[in-house]
């Protein structure tokens, strides 16, 4: 485990709708931390075109294009700061294309998992006020992360890269941090040498549509978020609830489309299940 120290530089590798902004919350809630929020996903869909993923989304008018806004930009940004504090990333896996070279050297990672099955029914709870945002979401779950080996497939994928490059890495089960948050906390302050306090198990609620003081949200993506208000549940609470997510799902009680998607991801899934920290 990690030594104790001023600052740092961690990872959190996620996939869409797998309780990160929840995770985060808790990781962030100490003095000394400043946390990102998927500014490399960011890069990905509306940066400088050398860097871009995903095609479509500045062209339907959901985010405007940002060709200044590039991934050594970001990893100056996050680098810097972290030479002064503590700073974690919450990130999308996806949004590095296997670009693997993007990641700044001295940092810990972790990856958090979730079953397929549940993003869906997780997606399905979001609450939607704008058409194009709406239709910019499906297409992206059920094109764009398909096509390009995402979801699952791109956290197993990067696990596998960190591991053999010799970078610290960890795999935590989404469930494990409604079920036991506080051995989750005192895991992730060990593993990243950022001090625990209890304090990082409740938090205060802030207003629907903000984030906390020590988050950085790309401006562009501010206006995205007032479309379908992805972060809403993690800034309306104020600790961890609700139940864990069944071990197993009925596939059948699914469209064709989002089946094979999940039935695709589920090996992915495994692998990385049997790799998980245990609490």
């Amino acid at each position: 485990m990690a030594s104790k120290t001023d600052n740092s530089l961690v990872f959190l590798w996620t996939e869409i709708r797998h309780r990160s902004t929840a995770a985060l919350r808790c990781f962030s809630n100490l003095p000394n931390v400043k946390a990102y929020l998927e500014p490399f996903f960011h890069v990905s869909l509306c940066g400088n075109v050398n860097n871009r993923v995903f095609d479509g989304y500045i062209e339907e008018g959901v985010l405007k294009e940002m060709p200044n806004l590039t991934i050594e930009g970001i990893k100056e940004e996050i680098e810097t700061a972290s030479q002064s504090s503590h700073v974690i990333v919450k990130d999308f896996a996806s949004a590095l294309n296997n670009n693997f070279d993007w990641i700044p050297q001295n940092a810990s990672h972790i990856l958090l998992i979730r079953h397929p099955a549940a993003i869906f029914e997780s997606l399905a709870k979001l609450t939607i006020t704008d058409e194009r945002a709406s239709k910019a979401i499906g297409r992206a779950l059920l094109e764009d992360f398909p096509k390009k080996n995402k979801f699952t497939e791109a956290l197993y994928n990067l696990y596998r890269y960190l591991k053999e490059n010799g970078r610290k890495v960890a795999v935590i089960n989404s469930n494990d941090l409604v079920e036991n948050p506080i051995s989750v906390a005192r895991f992730f302050c060990e593993f990243t040498g950022i001090p625990f306090s209890k304090e990082m198990l409740t938090w205060q609620a802030i207003p629907r549509g903000t984030l906390p003081n020590n988050w950085k949200l790309h401006e562009n993506f501010k206006a995205a978020d007032e479309a379908f208000h992805p972060y809403d549940v993690a800034s309306l609470s104020t600790g961890f609830s609700g139940t864990s997510d069944p071990f197993e799902y009925d596939l059948e009680t699914y469209d064709l489309v989002q089946r094979k998607i999940i039935e695709t991801q589920i090996p992915f899934y495994n692998k990385l299940l049997n790799l998980k920290q245990s609490f």
